[in-house]
Parts: structure tokens; sequence; C-alpha cells
């Protein structure tokens, strides 16, 4: 099949229905590159694969190994290299009317040197898996998955991103990118052509075993009458924080301008604190309240923000005060006591309690304590 040939479909949409994509390309990548010897005894290879039909469910594969072996001035050197690189997809539904996508990729990279340098590498396209659809009418849809990659992101990312047609190309609307993460986003999405791009990239040299990769699932959500059927986009800040921001949670609850609590969504943070949650169906348009909390924040107002039915929200950045560790919506004395009850703690180890550790850096130190003490006294808004 040519690349970017259309499947032609006339969605037909009624109220409460679910809305519709219609695929219309699919393109898969992998490669990588090595090269290695010792002195002027080099050797390398570049294996790639490629696949651009379109089918309801379909992978593609990269599986190899190569390896060199010398001598240089009485010394012998070997090297032994291996690969194996994958993805796949699923659409439910039809190619034409298709409600959901889910896929999954991942790359491994085994190097083992004697004696021998090497440099050997899956970078972009790397492992790359993208798919174009069109939406006839505009949804809300959500977009959770995980990503895995190297904690060190010169070796290796992963990134989910859907991109929107500007008329020449694609370019970047909403997604996620990062090292090992989980993440979950809902986004109002207007009608148009779309293409996800699913893709990791890893480098391995000398022995090891490096992996990255990502899974993940698009879903087009059903349209609900009365409600806003809509989105709230924004930023977040976290006060006094070292840890890396896309592993953290934002709860964004919706109150009446009176003060009554009408629901909360929960959305994933990109690496820049960027959000996108969905409006409860419970919530009607017009004007509410938002409250943004982290996992160890206080409350933030975000005060009279108006609600339009069918439209994604942006309501800028805000700052979230750090070192409620308990989330009694006051930093206390019990914060302190928390942060104290699980001194020296090491993400990883046993026994680690992540609300000790409100700076994020991965260890219950003093840092935490002077991060509470800072904000000795302060309350929700």
């Amino acid at each position: 099949m040519n690349r970017g040939v259309l499947i032609g479909l006339t969605l037909a949409m009624a109220s409460g229905a679910m809305a519709q994509m219609a695929m219309s390309a699919r393109d898969s990548d992998l490669n990588l590159y090595w090269l290695g010897g010792f002195a002027g005894d080099t050797h390398g290879g570049t294996p790639s694969a490629s696949d651009e039909n379109l089918y309801m469910a379909s992978g593609a594969g990269l599986v190899g190994d190569d390896g060199a072996n010398g001598t240089y001035q009485g010394n012998t050197w070997s090297l032994t290299v291996g690969w194996n690189l994958a993805h796949s997809y699923q659409v439910s539904g039809s190619l034409g009317s298709g409600t959901r996508i889910e896929s999954s990729g991942s790359s491994v990279l085994t190097s083992f040197t004697s004696g021998a340098s090497l440099t050997m590498r899956s970078t972009l396209p790397g492992n790359r898996l993208q798919l174009t659809f069109t939406l006839a009418e505009g949804r809300v849809m959500k977009l959770l998955g995980t990503l895995n990659a190297p904690a060190d992101p010169s070796r290796g990312q992963a990134s989910v991103m859907l991109n929107t047609s500007n008329g020449s190309g694609f370019t970047g609307y909403w997604g996620f990118i990062g090292t090992s993460s989980t993440f979950l986003g809902f986004r109002y999405v207007p009608a148009g052509t779309y293409r996800i791009d699913s893709e990791c990239t890893l480098s391995a040299d000398l022995t090891e075993v490096a992996t990255s990769g990502w899974s993940y699932d698009l879903e087009v959500m059903p349209f609900v009458p009365g409600a806003v059927n809509g989105s709230v986009t924004g930023r977040v800040l976290f006060d006094q924080y070292a840890g890396r921001v896309e592993r953290e949670k934002v709860d964004v609850e919706f109150y009446s301008t009176s003060g009554t609590y009408l629901g909360v969504s929960e959305a994933s943070l990109t690496f820049q604190g960027f959000f996108s949650v969905a409006i409860p169906t419970t919530v009607v348009p017009g004007q509410v309240n938002l409250r943004l909390r982290g996992d160890t924040t206080l409350r933030t107002l975000v005060p009279s923000v108006t609600l339009t039915p069918n439209q994604d929200i942006f309501i800028g950045t805000w700052t979230l005060r750090n070192g409620d560790c308990d989330r009694s919506g006051e930093i206390d004395a019990a914060d302190i006591d928390l942060v104290i009850a699980n001194f020296g703690g090491v993400e990883g180890s046993s026994g680690f309690v992540p609300a000790g550790d409100p700076d994020g850096s991965g260890e219950v130190d003093a840092a935490d304590i002077d991060l509470v003490i800072a904000g000795f006294g302060g309350v929700d808004q």
C-alpha cells in the first residue's frame, strides 16, 4: 500500500454516540547502527526494517546479532552485538470507524566487548510507529500508557505524541515524552486529521543490556448530552522540587462558585509540568472555581473559570505550595513528623514512603525537613 492512501468513509454522528477515527496511513520504521573494533580494524552494520501496510492489527520487528574479532600487536579483541526492536498496534472497530488504538513497542540492545571499542545506537527514527487518522467530529480523547527508557536521557528516550495536520505536514499537539513513567490525560480534540507517533531511542556501549519502549491506549470518549464535553489544560510548578515532574500527578477539583464540590479529575504531567484533564460529566457549562493539588502540596485556587462546551480551556501556569505531606490541608507539625519517621528512606528500597520525600529527590533527608519548615503554617486556598 502506498504511503498516505486514504480510506474514504462518511462518518455519521449522533448525540450520545461514540466519535470514530478513520485510519488512513501507517508508517513503521526500525533501524540501528553499530561500529566497533580496535585501531584501524573496524567493523559495523546498519540493520533496518520498514512497513507501510495498514491493517486492523499489525506489527514490525527487527531482530539479529553480529560480531567481530581480531588481533593487534599480539593482543586479541572481540565484540558481539544483538538487537530486538519490535512494535505492534490494534484498532478497535474497523479501519474506517475505529474508536480506540492500542500500541506497544520495545527495543533491546545487547553488547559485549573484550579489548575492543564499540558504539551501538538506535537513534531517530529508532523504533518508530506512526498512525494517521481523521476525526470527523471533535471529541474528548483519552491517552494513557507507559514509557520506559534509561534514567539518563542521553542514553535513550521514549515518547507518545498526538500531532495535528498543518496542511503541509504534522506538528506537535499533545503527548508525553521522557524516561520511565506512566501517563494519563484527557483532552478535547477538534475535528481534523491527526497522526499519533510513538517511538523510542536507545544506545549501548561496551558490555551491557539496554532497553526502552512504550505502550499506549488512545480512545475517543463518548458524547454526553448536557455535559461540557471538554477538557481543562494547564501547567503546574512545584516549589522547592528537585525530582522528575513527569512522575507526579495532579488533582483538578471542580467547585461551583458558591463552593459546592462537583467532581475531580486526576492527570499526569509532562516533563514540563503540563496537564490535561476531562471535565467531569457532572459539571455543566458555566463558571466554576478550580483547585489544583499535588500529592504533597496544598490546594491552589484557580478562580472563575468559564467552561464552554466542546472546547479545551487553558488556565495558564500555577505554582503549588509544597510540604503538605499528609494531605491534611495544612502544613504543620504532623508533616514534619511524617518526614522524620521516614528519614533516610531511599527510592527503590523497602519501606520508602514517597510522601516523606516532598522535594522528589528520591531520598528522605534534611532538605525535605527544610522544605516543610519553609512552608509551615500554610493552608489550602
